[in-house]
C-alpha cells in the first residue's frame, strides 16, 4: 500500500470514529504530499476525503455570510436580532440570539434532532435516515406552512464542526445535490410530496463568556414554488424565524432536569468529546 492510500485509510477511520482534530491533521498531511508530488492526486479516489473537501469548503461559504455585515434589520428585540438580504431564490435569513448558558447544553438542544420538534412550531416529524458518525446525519424533515406553501419535505444533511480557534461549533445544514450519501442512496419521493430545498445553512454557536453563548442561524432555501407572496416572506422572516428563535433559547434555559439533559448524560462521551475538542 502506498504512504497516500495508508493515509487515505487513516482518515477514514479518524472520520468515522469523530476524532475531528486527526481528520484535520491527517488532510493537511495529504495536502502538503500533494504539494511536493502533485501526481499523487491521481491516487485520491475516496469518496470520504472528496466529501470532506466540499463539506470544508462549504463552512467557507457559511461563515462568510455569518461574518457579512451587507444585511438588513428586519427585527430586534430581547437579544434576538432578525435580518434578511436579497429576494426571490436569492433570499437568505440570519437570525442571532444571546443565551445565558453554557455552550453545550446549547450544542445538546441544536444537536438531537428527534427532538427538534419541540421547538420548531413549523416542523411535524423529524426522520434519522443515515448516521455515518455521530458528528454526520442524513434527515428527512416534514414542515406544515400557511398557505400557499402547505406541507412539504425537505432532505437535509447535517454536519457538525469543531472550531476551537473561536470556541464554537458550526453545525452545516444543506439538501444532498448527489443521490449517493456515504454509501447510503437517497430515497425517492413519493408523488404526494412536494420536496423543498435548503441551498444553505447553518447553525453557528460560540462560547462568547462565562455562562454566555451566542447563536447565529443563516438559512436560505427553496419552497418549491412559482411565487411566493410578500406576505408570507414577511411573516416567515419577522415572526416564524423570531419565535423559532425565542423557543430555542426557552429550550436551552430549561434544559435542567429534561430530556436534553439527559441525554447529556447518556451521551456522557461525545458530549465530553464535543467540549475538549471546543476547548483545545
Amino acid at each position: 500500500m502506498s504512504n497516500i492510500k495508508k493515509l487515505l485509510e487513516d482518515f477514514k477511520d479518524a472520520l468515522y470514529s469523530d476524532n475531528y482534530p486527526e481528520t484535520c491533521r491527517i488532510h493537511l498531511e495529504v495536502q502538503n504530499a500533494i504539494i511536493k508530488d502533485p501526481k499523487i492526486l491521481e491516487e485520491l479516489h475516496c469518496a470520504e476525503y472528496s466529501s470532506f473537501i466540499k463539506e470544508q469548503n462549504y463552512m467557507s461559504l457559511c461563515l462568510n455570510y455569518i461574518q457579512s455585515e451587507d444585511w438588513k434589520l428586519v427585527k430586534r428585540k430581547n437579544n434576538i436580532t432578525v435580518e434578511s438580504r436579497g429576494s426571490g431564490n436569492e433570499f437568505f435569513t440570519r437570525c442571532t440570539v444571546l443565551i445565558d448558558a453554557d455552550i453545550i447544553p446549547t450544542l445538546s438542544v441544536l444537536s438531537e434532532i428527534d427532538l427538534v420538534t419541540s421547538w420548531v412550531d413549523v416542523l411535524k416529524e423529524v426522520e434519522i435516515l443515515h448516521e455515518p458518525s455521530k458528528l454526520k446525519k442524513l434527515t428527512k424533515y416534514h414542515f406544515w406552512f400557511p398557505w400557499p406553501l402547505s406541507d412539504r419535505q425537505c432532505l437535509i444533511s447535517f454536519n457538525a464542526i469543531p472550531m476551537p480557534d473561536r470556541r464554537a461549533m458550526m453545525i452545516t445544514m444543506e439538501t444532498p445535490e448527489r443521490n449517493d450519501y456515504y454509501g447510503n442512496q437517497l430515497p425517492v419521493s413519493t408523488s404526494r410530496e412536494v420536496m423543498m430545498r435548503i441551498k444553505l445553512g447553518c447553525l453557528y454557536s460560540e462560547q462568547i463568556g462565562d455562562n454566555k453563548t451566542k447563536i447565529i442561524f443563516v438559512v436560505s432555501a427553496d419552497g418549491n414554488i412559482r411565487f411566493l407572496p410578500s406576505w408570507l416572506v414577511n411573516y416567515g422572516t419577522k415572526t416564524i424565524m423570531y419565535y423559532m428563535m425565542d423557543a430555542l433559547r426557552k429550550k436551552i434555559m430549561n434544559i435542567r432536569g429534561s430530556i436534553y439533559e439527559e441525554r447529556i448524560h447518556q451521551k456522557a462521551d461525545y458530549y465530553d468529546m464535543m467540549r475538549k475538542t471546543i476547548f483545545a
